[in-house]
């Protein structure tokens, strides 16, 4: 009897079987204690002081070129911890450089451009203040998606729309589950949508809960023309793309794609005046990135790109699919243990799939 061996099985056998050298790249967010953070992208100040400690004492902190996946060498220093931050929160700069730059430690800056200086908050953010925050929930809550009409009230209990003082029973822990639920059922409808929907869409929830005001906190709000400056003049850091809108890029048309990445590219080169040559994909999965998408970053300049997907670095990694390793808010001990995790030899990253 003829057994087939299943593709993920045979990668799964090789990486066991391999003992080349490895590296990992870290993927950070935000570095605040913020305690409305539904995603868990938020690493405390206390927390994120004590992972560098750990990255200082225990491994060899590199800067992303020093991977040199694009050279013939692919000289991959094995141990190596590559530090990226994602999105351009202004706590990337108030927060998180002074500690790296203190200890030495490189990183590299994602900046989601369109967001630059625009005193917006971004979707998830904003998305707090209309569901999490909101003194109150109309009853009939509706948005149209594509056309179709949506009843919110679905994705929470009927009893539990009025605000918190005009409860039926269940008491604040029901009504916050509640607003929970709201708040990831839209997240997953908003994420998918392109821009003039999305705003659409928020715009219509902003109209129906009465949260007129889109400007950004000071706490949530995102990097300046300046910060941007001050970041990519220390020569530890890398500022880099992550598109202008973050939107899933799969979802766009070509055209819109190519858009959205070679102009990020471009805006960023003209506020920095110098090359920019990284770029992380939106979201990252590979749900949200297709091998088109891998091809018109490539087309459009940049040496190297970031996924979101778990993965070590090797001398065969594609340098246009790096894996990264998403970072909690975790303490000393247990980010020392997902840091020896991160470096097992089954972490393997899958390829995006057409």
């Amino acid at each position: 009897m003829i057994h087939t061996v299943s593709k993920s099985l045979k990668r799964r056998v090789r990486s066991l079987l391999d003992r080349s050298p490895r590296a990992v790249i870290l993927a950070y967010h935000r570095v605040a204690a913020d305690p409305w953070d539904p995603s868990q992208l938020c690493v405390s100040p206390r927390h994120f002081e004590e992972q560098m400690h750990l990255l200082r004492e225990e491994t060899e902190p590199i800067r992303l070129r020093d991977l040199a996946l694009g050279s013939p060498e692919r000289n991959i220093r094995n141990g190596g911890v590559v530090l990226t931050f994602d999105d351009g929160y202004a706590d990337s700069w108030s927060s998180a450089a002074p500690v790296l730059a203190a200890m030495r430690i490189p990183a590299t800056f994602f900046v989601t451009t369109g967001m630059v200086d625009s005193g917006r908050e971004f979707l998830a953010d904003e998305l707090i203040h209309l569901t999490l925050l909101a003194a109150r929930l109309p009853k009939p809550l509706e948005i149209a998606v594509r056309g179709q009409a949506v009843r919110l009230a679905e994705m929470m209990q009927p009893a539990l729309f009025g605000g918190k003082d005009q409860l039926e029973g269940g008491g604040k822990a029901t009504d916050e589950m509640a607003r929970e639920r709201l708040y990831a059922a839209l997240h997953r409808i908003l994420r998918e949508e392109n821009s003039e929907s999305r705003e659409a869409i928020l715009s219509e929830i902003r109209r129906q809960v009465g949260g007129g005001d889109v400007s950004a906190c000071e706490s949530h709000r995102t990097l300046s023309s300046s910060e941007l400056r001050e970041l990519a003049g220390e020569d530890l850091f890398e500022v880099a793309a992550h598109s202008i809108e973050h939107l899933v890029l799969r979802r766009l048309p070509v055209e819109e794609q190519a858009r959205q990445i070679r102009d990020s590219k471009c805006q960023l080169e003209r506020i920095l005046s110098r090359p920019v040559e990284s770029f992380a994909y939106p979201y990252g999965s590979e749900w949200d990135v297709s091998p088109t998408t891998v091809d018109l970053v490539r087309q459009a300049g940049f040496r190297q790109a970031c996924a979101n997907v778990p993965g070590q670095i090797r001398r065969d990694s594609n340098p246009f699919w790096l894996p990264r390793c998403l970072v909690r808010d975790w303490g000393e001990a247990e980010f020392r243990q997902k840091l020896r995790d991160f470096f097992l030899p089954h972490h393997v990253a899958q390829p995006v799939s057409a």
